[in-house]
């Protein structure tokens, strides 16, 4: 075991160990640091953890104590073989001593594997001298790639091998976090955390750097740090570093001409000496008037004498083609249904009115004559259409006139205004001489209410009622019977005056030499056939009757009335 307790500076010489020739349980720092300087592609320096346990080395006070790789082929060298767990390498350099690279193993590697870790850099940014030997495409040259603005640590993670064979067969699948201090992000580019992410070097064909999707920076003011999330085998290894790619055009991605118009794309690079569009414009804007789906693409220049490349997808998307209904007209408190179409939202104007005012077919009640305009859209792309629903007014009708009549009687009825167009319709269609016209004759038997509903050329209809009073017609109904006997057996005891309709009478009874037997002036008294209290003779008696009855028609009668006893 090392164990140091002051600033420790190993020689060339004292590191130049390998597996074989130094082990050791666990490295324990104890608020020291140790510097790794020298090494070459074909002689590395290793410091070798012989631990397959996640505490092989051990930080022994958070925040002091680190290992200092001041190279890119000094590494250390953890024999991890085919253990899952983190495993934390204290990274630092002397102004900052703990800059951890943490090593999630979350899928176990198969064989007897270890796995080499490197770092350097000096807390600058990127000058092209500390670049790895691996990432060919950035030495000396910045012409296809974003090294300018690479944060100066780079990571070069392998498996161990055994004359360049991997003691791997199988390799493990892990997470790693980089943690990174802030003098690494607040540098004259205007760098954020949010832009700084994880990049793993594509040493393919392409020979760029990768973005890694989700890896962004975080800054909890207790840990910075950047994570890669979940990393098959086949991207862990090889070179790994902290990027942050430059400002991007304003319409980065694509922007949409609506039905092919014009529209301008700016870029914002800044520190720019120097642009070539696609077009061949020179100029930071462009103003372009798409045919059809264009790529257009920046070559821009910077200060440093590096160029950058963006590309703006511009999507001609046809204007909506708007459907709507057509003019409707509705009565005063009915409603219509309006429909639009060839687009994917829409939007109505005034909302007054409407059931709903953003969906394709709203319901429309309103109390007025409106133009409804609906925008309808294709994602940014619109087009506005209207539509007007007239609102008629209710007719209005009157019937004259409520009357009383006499049976077998007419009377005239009326719905006024008569308006030429209109259709009138009469119920109940009994006694009438038409149902169908505005003023038909009526002769009810019996008294009705008459309703007359009057309907105009869109509709509408509006109804108006009278009552016709019948009464009974009193002539002929009322009669004296021409005899009765009063001899107490309940049976035609009394003498009276028979009608129904009845109002008032004066009723008189004489004998034959002309005295007043009986008189009365109530429709409901009767001659019990007696004159002063003494019952009277059989004999013949002569009557006189002046009455009126419920329709106010006088009646007179006379005759003979015959008592029997």
């Amino acid at each position: 075991m090392i164990k140091s307790n002051s600033k420790i500076f190993l020689s060339l010489a004292a590191l130049l160990f390998s597996a074989a020739g130094f082990s050791q349980s666990a490295l324990v720092m104890d608020g020291a640091y140790i510097v790794m300087t020298g090494g070459t592609k074909t002689t590395p320096i290793y410091l070798d953890v012989d631990d397959q346990a996640t505490n092989g080395i051990v930080n022994k006070i958070p925040g002091t104590g680190s290992i200092i790789s001041e190279g890119e082929f000094n590494q250390v060298k953890w024999e991890i073989q085919n253990n899952t767990g983190s495993f934390v390498v204290p990274f630092g350099n002397s102004t900052v001593s703990y800059i951890p690279l943490t090593m999630n193993i979350t899928s176990a590697g198969v064989g007897n594997g270890s796995i080499k870790f490197a770092t350097y850099g000096d807390l600058g940014w990127d000058n092209l001298t500390y670049i790895p030997s691996d990432v060919t495409n950035m030495n000396g040259s910045c012409l296809t790639d974003d090294s300018k603005y690479a944060v100066d640590r780079f990571w070069i993670i392998d498996t161990g091998s055994v004359s360049g064979v991997s003691r791997y067969t199988v390799k493990p699948t892990s997470n790693i976090t980089f943690t990174y201090t802030g003098s690494e992000i607040n540098a004259p580019n205007n760098i954020t955390e949010a832009k700084l992410a994880a990049q793993r070097f594509n040493d393919g064909a392409s020979s760029t750097w990768w973005d890694w999707p989700g890896a962004t920076g975080t800054d909890n003011n207790v840990a910075k740090t950047v994570s890669t999330g979940n990393i098959t085998p086949a991207n862990l290894f090889r070179s790994w570093t902290l990027l942050a790619p430059e400002d991007s055009v304003t319409a980065q991605g694509h922007t949409v001409s609506c039905g092919g118009a014009q529209i301008t794309i700016s870029s914002t690079y800044t520190n720019v000496i120097s642009y070539s569009w696609s077009t061949g414009a020179t100029t930071s804007s462009i103003t372009i008037t798409p045919l059809g789906p264009v790529l257009e693409t920046d070559t821009i220049s910077l200060a440093n004498g590096c160029r950058l490349d963006s590309n703006v997808q511009v999507v001609m998307t046809p204007n909506p083609i708007p459907t709507i209904s057509a003019t409707q007209a509705i009565c005063i408190g009915n409603s219509a249904n309006l429909l639009a179409g060839g687009g994917t939202t829409y939007t109505w104007l005034p909302s007054a009115g409407l059931s709903s005012d953003t969906i394709a077919d709203p319901v429309a009640n309103p109390a007025t004559t409106t133009v409804y305009t609906v925008t309808i859209a294709n994602g940014p792309c619109k087009a506005t259409d209207n539509v007007q629903v007239t609102v008629d007014p209710l007719p209005v009708v009157t019937v004259c006139c409520g009357v009383t009549i006499i049976q077998g009687e007419t009377t005239a009825l009326s719905a006024t205004p008569i308006v030429t167009g209109n259709t009138y319709n009469w119920t109940p269609n009994i006694g009438l001489t038409c149902n169908n016209c505005p003023n038909p004759v009526a002769s009810p038997t019996v008294s009705t209410w008459y309703s007359v509903t009057e309907t105009d050329s869109l509709g509408c209809s509006k109804n108006d009622s009278v009552l016709i009073n019948v009464k009974e017609n009193c002539i002929g109904t009322t009669y004296v019977p021409n005899a009765f006997s009063p001899n107490g057996d309940g049976i035609n005891d009394v003498l009276k005056v028979m009608g129904k309709c009845l109002m008032a009478m004066d009723f008189r009874i004489f004998d034959r030499w002309g005295n007043v037997v009986f008189e009365t002036n109530n429709p409901a008294e009767g001659w019990d056939g007696t004159c002063k209290g003494k019952p009277m003779n059989t004999g013949t008696f002569v009557y006189y009757l002046e009455a009126s009855g419920a329709d106010n028609i006088a009646i007179s009668k006379k005759g003979d009335i015959t008592l029997v006893r």
